[in-house]
């Protein structure tokens, strides 16, 4: 599975909220030296630019409704579109669905190029409700810190900007078990296509930052 100059990684990278994806997406990025692209900031980022995909986005967003598939679409061909065909990247937040997939597909045979591999962040349910309860953001940079609830810390300014650290209404357990079961609802189709292409790779997501890089190098068949 390892890249090499001629044939960079390109990766998907997939897990449940509170999996650790985006953690180990930028800890992978910055071992392999290819760009992280989170579909979150590339959303953000066209809506400040207020170009035209970033506009039919805001009309969803702002409802509180899902990207359609072929918009979401559409913003990631725009960003790979700036990408040379032999640089590698992971996406993190796309594909959710299978028509974004097989949409994947499609830009990337545009540009003579497959998915490498296929990362699932695998986390036992309890761990994550674990993990995302005693999550806190800053509501003023989005910086992202864990507390158990009795922390004083929680009260504090955000240590980063200053702003307030607020829990989120859907990071309760309840809410975290509906997520859960939202999420493999509309994953486990994503999960069989790559399984039969050959190329998604589980990992064990349970543990510390540092035991899971490990074992997401390890799938990747890369020295630590």
């Amino acid at each position: 599975m390892r890249g090499s100059s001629n044939s960079p990684l390109r990766l998907v990278l997939l897990g449940a909220p509170g999996a650790g994806k985006g953690t180990q997406s930028q800890l992978l990025c910055a071992r392999l030296g290819i760009p992280h692209i989170s579909t979150g900031d590339l959303l953000r980022e066209a809506q400040h630019a207020g170009s035209r995909l970033g506009r039919e986005a805001s009309r969803y967003i702002d409802r509180g409704e899902f990207v359609p598939d072929d918009l979401i679409t559409a913003v990631v061909d725009q960003r790979l579109r700036h990408s040379a065909p032999s640089t590698g990247f992971a996406l993190d937040g796309f594909p959710r669905t299978l028509n974004q997939a097989k949409g994947l597909d499609t830009i990337l045979s545009h540009k003579g190029v497959q998915l490498t591999g296929v990362l699932f962040y695998d986390c036992p349910e309890e761990e994550l409700i674990r993990r995302l309860s005693g999550r806190w953001v800053c509501d003023g940079c989005g910086a992202i810190f864990h507390f158990e609830p009795e922390d004083p810390a929680v009260k504090q300014p955000c240590p980063v900007c200053g702003g307030r650290l607020y829990r989120r209404e859907d990071d309760t357990p309840d809410s975290i078990r509906t997520r859960f079961k939202r999420f493999y609802e509309s994953t486990q189709p994503l999960i069989e296509f790559y399984t039969r292409r050959g190329i998604l790779l589980r990992v064990d997501a349970a543990g510390e930052v540092e035991e899971v890089y490990l074992r997401s190098l390890a799938a990747l068949s890369i020295s630590p």
